[in-house]
């Protein structure tokens, strides 16, 4: 055996005990981990090709895969050197991130700005990235989850506009080359007659309905009040906008309700702009369904083979348009970082909505029962006068009118409350008044076509009359007048 004497090399700015593996052009001493004192000595055989230069990192690693595989034969083997110990330690010990770190659960006594702090960073979770001017947006495509519960999901209409107002004379109405100058003219002067019914923005808040409200039952369930979810910082702001405008409108109201279900924030695809959803998957569960039959679509698009001329109206923000009773707005009410709320109009999202404004829509068109003397004292004259209808004579039995003085009974009339609409009330339409169209809507799209121009306008004109007498709103931008074909319910119907 021959004992070979090496200077360990140390380059400077470098901890010995961290030095890196020796390239081609460094010699570094290999560590001595059998428990001898560390002089620098080491010994090999020299029939073996021992060299103290590494020439490539892969020979150290398999060397100290060799020299760790020796079995512990005394005490000093346990030990390791100080600088192994240190990168061991390094090594293991788990790097704690900022979103790791417990927020204190007691909040140190200091000032009211500070308290006030501690509590927004601690509900909020609010960290650097989520305080910077221009946020990151992270876009998630959609997920099978989220196609399955978006018809679950309360989607709210934007508010862009209150009260807009409609100018009658930019209505895209008639066919070009199709229809003439006089046609158009005609038409649109009938919309001018009807324009207290019109907004000019789909999304805008309606008047309420004469004659319905909104009533649920939940049996004996208990109420499910949720946590108000947290929500971004750079987004809190649009969710304040959008409440306040809810608030302007009447649409909702603040809340002492048991119930309170979530809200969802949906970014659109522009990454900017939001849409608020309220999550009633569990009210929905609890609500006992209407049975109020839905038409089938297949119904709705026969009859228009001899039509040459075709109209289609789109009401605005239809259930928006029905009132509450004070038991639904309890169970609907929904929670937020702003507060508890509860809703005034009908919602979207609720599963009987669709069916309440069936119902109404299909009254409406058909002419089954009339509002109550209460309620029909409210309609302009004009529409009273071309219905031909005497809000003193509501209620009355079929010839009353033609006996003033025939004593009615007591009970003739139910009286008027909160949850008394015009189907329990049933007070049936004069005979004169039947179908004004011959056919029924599907929820809020409503279609119709006629054979000559001039029939055209007298249905439109009676179709509108029916409307401005339930006070159901239209939005202009999403109709079409005198088209020779109109997209309807995923086809295109027309001559």
């Amino acid at each position: 055996m021959v004992r070979l004497h090496d200077e360990p090399i140390v380059t400077p700015g470098v901890d010995p005990d961290h030095s890196e593996p020796a390239t081609d052009e460094e010699q570094a001493p290999e560590r001595d981990v059998s428990g001898r004192p560390e002089d620098g000595t080491s010994e090999c055989d020299v029939s073996s090709s021992c060299s103290p230069v590494n020439d490539s990192g892969s020979e150290g690693v398999e060397r100290s895969k060799r020299q760790d595989s020796i079995p512990n034969n005394t005490d000093a083997e346990d030990q390791v050197s100080e600088g192994a110990a240190e990168e061991s330690i390094l090594q293991e010990e788990p790097v704690r991130k900022d979103e790791d770190l417990e927020m204190p659960s007691v909040i140190a006594t200091g000032t009211p700005v500070e308290k006030l702090e501690l509590e927004y960073a601690r509900c909020m979770r609010v960290n650097a990235e989520e305080l910077d001017l221009e946020p990151a947006v992270y876009l998630h495509e959609g997920s099978e989850l989220i196609t399955q519960l978006k018809d679950e999901l309360a989607l709210l209409p934007e508010l862009l506009d209150l009260s807009p107002e409609c100018d009658i004379t930019k209505t895209d109405v008639g066919e070009p080359g199709l229809s003439t100058n006089a046609q158009d003219r005609k038409l649109r002067g009938i919309l001018k007659r009807h324009r207290k019914i019109f907004l000019c923005d789909g999304n805008a808040a309606p008047a309420p309905a004469r004659g319905v409200v909104c009533d649920l039952d939940v049996g004996d369930a208990c109420p499910v009040a949720h946590r108000p979810r947290s929500i971004a910082p750079h987004i809190m702001i649009k969710v304040y906008e959008l409440l306040k405008k809810l608030l302007e409108t009447g649409l909702v109201e603040h809340s002492e309700s048991p119930w309170a279900s979530p809200i969802v924030i949906v970014l659109k695809k522009n990454g900017i702009d939001i849409r608020m959803c309220i999550d009633y998957r569990i009210v929905n569960g609890f609500i006992r369904l209407s049975n109020y039959p839905l038409p089938l679509i297949d119904d709705l698009l026969v009859g228009f083979e001899s039509a040459m001329w075709v109209i289609s109206l789109d009401m605005t923000s239809g259930f928006w348009a029905i009132g509450m009773t004070e038991r639904a707005k309890l169970i609907l009410a929904f929670v937020c970082p702003f507060g508890h709320f509860q809703w005034v109009r009908m919602p979207f999202g609720l599963k009987n909505a669709p069916l309440i404004y069936q119902h109404v829509i299909n009254n409406c068109l058909w002419g089954f029962v009339r509002l109550s003397p209460e309620e029909e004292a409210l309609v302009d004259q004009e529409v009273l006068d071309y219905l031909g209808l005497d809000p003193h004579d509501s209620g009355k039995p079929e010839g009353a009118e033609l006996d003033p003085d025939a004593k009615l009974p007591e009970d003739y009339l139910p009286v008027l409350t909160e949850q008394m609409t015009v189907f329990k009330r049933n007070i049936p339409m004069p005979s004169r008044m039947g179908p004004v169209l011959g056919r029924s809507s599907y929820i809020d799209d409503i279609a119709h076509g006629a054979a000559t121009w001039d029939q055209l306008c007298n249905d439109l004109d009676a179709l509108l009359y029916r409307l401005r007498y339930w006070n159901i709103s239209v939005s202009l931008p999403k109709s079409e007048f005198g088209k020779r074909s109109i997209p309807y319910l995923s086809h295109e119907i027309g001559a």
